[in-house]
């Protein structure tokens, strides 16, 4: 489009929070947590900045990410069912009631 209406354009970042990888302990937590609620886990990478990429450095973390339809995440087309928000707060509440009772 720059070229179309003859601009020029820059693009300088103005910030950036560097990726971290989430504690091992509580991926497993949220995995055995999805496992006896009878659901599927799957460990995948995030791109989008997330509150884990500054808490990592504070304490141990985990990210529960739950289906959306068509697999669109961060995009005015998302749209996810509410059985899967259910899914995914039910594994929360497992996970943190494991953490509460060890």
């Amino acid at each position: 489009m720059a070229d179309r209406h003859r601009l020029e354009v820059a693009y300088h970042r103005e910030s950036i929070t560097d990726p971290v990888r989430l504690d091992e302990r509580m991926q497993q937590l949220v995995e055995s947590a999805a496992a006896r609620l009878g659901l599927r886990a799957l460990r995948m990478p995030s791109g989008a900045g997330h509150d884990a990429q500054n808490l990592a450095k504070l304490a141990p973390t985990g990210m529960i990410f739950v289906p959306s339809m068509a697999g669109r995440s961060h995009s005015p087309a998302e749209l996810t069912r509410w059985k899967e928000v259910e899914n995914g707060g039910n594994v929360l509440l497992a996970a943190v009631h494991q953490l509460a009772t060890e």
